[in-house]
């Protein structure tokens, strides 16, 4: 049975963390233009979401010890 092509090593195979920084880069991007089009809320809620999806797992750790 074929599996495809294996993953170098040390590799997960994953490509999660280049995805989240896709969809950061999208967000602050997005924020600047909103900015320049005087949307201050709207920005201000997307670059609010994208530092909670950078900082999040560095507060939780806070509420789980």
């Amino acid at each position: 049975m074929a599996t495809g092509p294996t993953p170098p090593v040390g590799s997960s195979g994953s490509n999660w963390h280049g995805i989240v920084a896709a969809a950061l880069l999208a967000m602050i991007l997005g924020a600047f233009v909103l900015l320049d089009r005087g949307r201050w809320l709207s920005a201000g809620a997307i670059l609010g979401f994208a530092a909670m999806l950078k900082a999040f797992p560095a507060t939780a750790i806070g509420y789980l010890i």
